[in-house]
């Protein structure tokens, strides 16, 4: 029988930071780069002092699934030692975790190991397939790519007010002159036939879009009483209840309102904005931290009402300080309203239901003569109504005289037929009564009618004397009642103070918590949740791959390849450079003191 020389290698290795847990490996783009790494470690161990690294040729033919060899070298020699690889003759490295090792003699070591199937048999044989990723570093970190939810977070925001452009200005109001006006008083009436004293009236019945048959006056809201929009306001006022009595109709006054004066004659403008660089001075490693929930757009208005938009939704990279683009729209019909609405929000050109909404203006109540306009509605003055009822009593003072007169008539008619019927003979006797007694019929008949005349007409004296008491009073009343009141007082804080307008906000994440959220994405990738091939090497440190059911193919042992594959789905970091194994600081930390892992 023939003698076999034993061929085998092996190499036993210090300061190697790998274990059976999988949590980090060595990432080696080819057989041939794994195989100089080691050999580079072993030639420099073997010479160090002390030794880093031990080799043992012509050994015995070691089999994989032993997982121990017997190896001639005192144990003391060899404590320490944590990983190793052998080949048998010219075959494949089989690269191993070294459990423990333990005396055998004084010569001789028993070596217990296991074998490490991702640099055994994934680095030299395995084949990536696409498969379920969960987590991985990405190659693409553009804004709004990656928008799976990450499980870290804070609940602690700071809000970095934003520049847009011409917002402020169009808010502070129209020049009149000597200053910015923030408000014009609208006025909403039926006096149409009046001519107010500005060059502000509208009577138009589409207004806005919105059929309005009222009539609106306009007027700006500066300077005192005496003098400026104030006193133009009042006069015009005035002279829209005076054409009560002019024009021979009520005229009412329905609302007034305080309404920003740039957007009566503006009601539709465009205003852009643009994404901060930064959050608070802190620039972000991973763009992620540049959208929800990490920091999003917030616009008030200033009085109570907010809204949220997000940076991702809108239309592009937002962080290349491109510009976005905000409607306002603004009608001062009723009580007003402004609407600020985004475009290309989301996928829509105009997002009209993303809009927010500024409505809160200021109602304001007008107190005209209670007197004047009493008597502009049909009410009489007590000079006037005296008149009145003196003509009256003149007119029923005739009847009363002709009544009178009919009387006295009357009375002669009966005092005529009597003495004819005395007068008469015997044989005339019943013609004479016959004629008398018609004759008295028709004075009866004359004199009730007389009569009633005479009751009527006093009856309507005693009428006209109630009525104008009733007309004294009710005139005491119209004239010495306090002042009318025209609408309803409804002061606004925002406005009155000069806060109302739309404001715009960055708000993200308090800085010392956006750090720790930066340094977790740096070290563990983003969230991805997506089928694709996954990504091991496109950082210049480490990349952490997550999977789920992952798909790896290759001449693998069956047992090995559902171990690798287990080993993937459960997630680990790939090195590129085995000496930093778990140093999450080797690209250092930035001004900010996150971590960096990005070329």
């Amino acid at each position: 029988m023939s003698y076999i020389q034993p061929t085998g290698v092996i190499q036993l290795f210090k300061g190697i930071a790998l274990d059976n847990r999988y949590m980090h490996t060595i990432y080696f783009g080819s057989e041939a780069l794994q195989d100089a790494w080691f050999t580079n470690k072993y030639n420099t161990g073997s010479i160090a002092t002390p030794k880093k690294a031990f080799g043992f040729t012509a050994q015995s033919y070691s089999r994989p699934s032993r997982q121990s060899v017997k190896i001639k070298i005192n144990v003391e020699e060899i404590l320490g030692v944590t990983y190793m690889r052998f080949k048998n003759r010219n075959g494949m490295w089989f690269y191993a975790f070294i459990n423990y090792v333990e005396y055998v003699n004084e010569n001789t070591t028993l070596v217990t190991y296991e074998i490490d199937v991702i640099q055994s048999w994934f680095i030299q044989k395995g084949v990536l397939n696409p498969c379920m990723i969960l987590r991985e570093h990405v190659s693409n970190d553009t804004f709004g790519e990656h928008l799976e939810a990450e499980p870290v977070g804070s609940d602690v925001y700071d809000q970095d007010p934003i520049t847009c452009s011409d917002m402020d200005t169009d808010f502070d109001g129209v020049w009149d002159g000597t200053q910015y006006v923030p408000y014009m008083a609208v006025v909403q009436t039926s006096a149409d036939g009046q001519n107010p004293p500005n060059n502000y009236a509208v009577q138009d019945p589409i207004v806005h879009g919105i059929y309005t048959p009222t009539f609106y006056f306009y007027q700006l809201l500066s300077g005192d009483y005496t003098d400026g929009g104030i006193k133009e306001l009042y006069d015009t006022l005035y002279d829209c209840l005076g054409g009560w009595d002019t024009d021979e109709r009520k005229a009412d006054i329905f609302s007034i309102i305080q309404f920003p004066s740039h957007f009566i004659h503006n009601p539709e403008e465009t205003y852009a904005i643009q994404h901060p660089n930064n959050l608070h001075g802190y620039v972000p490693q991973n763009k992620k931290l540049y959208g929800y929930p990490y920091s999003y757009l917030l616009i008030s208005n200033c009085d109570g009402t907010t809204a949220e938009y997000r940076w991702e939704y809108f239309d592009g990279d937002v962080t290349d300080q491109h510009d976005i683009n905000f409607k306002l729209e603004a009608n001062e019909l009723g009580a007003g309203c402004i609407v600020l609405y985004p475009t290309l929000y989301n996928r829509v050109p105009n997002n009209f239901d993303a809009k927010i909404v500024m409505d809160n203006f200021p109602k304001c109540s007008f107190a005209y003569d209670g007197y004047q306009a009493w008597v502009a509605s049909g009410g009489k003055t007590k000079t006037e109504y005296q008149g009145y009822v003196a003509e009256q009593r003149g007119a029923y003072a005739k009847e009363s005289l002709a009544a009178g007169t009919t009387l006295e008539i009357i009375d002669q008619s009966i005092t005529f037929g009597t003495d004819i019927a005395r007068l008469a003979g015997a044989e005339s006797k019943g013609e004479a009564l016959r004629s008398g007694a018609s004759a008295l019929h028709d004075a009866v008949r004359i004199g009730q009618t007389a009569v009633n005349a005479v009751m009527q007409g006093k009856e309507i004296d005693l009428s006209l004397d109630e009525a104008q008491h009733k007309k004294e009073f009710a005139f005491k009343d119209a004239r010495y009642t306090p002042n009318t009141v025209v609408g309803s007082q409804s002061p606004t804080i925002a406005a009155g103070y000069g806060h109302l307008r739309f404001k715009f906000f960055n708000v993200h994440v308090r800085k010392e918590e956006l750090v720790k959220i930066d340094d977790f994405l740096t070290v563990y990738g983003y969230s991805i949740n997506k089928v694709d091939t996954p990504q091991i090497h496109n950082r210049p440190y480490w990349n952490f791959i997550q999977t789920k059911g992952c798909n790896i193919t290759g001449d693998i042992p069956s047992s090995s390849l559902a171990a690798i594959n287990a080993i993937f789905d459960g997630g680990i970091f790939f090195w590129n450079n085995g000496d930093n194994i778990g140093n999450f600081e080797i690209g250092g930390r930035n001004t900010y003191g996150a971590l960096i892992n990005k070329t």
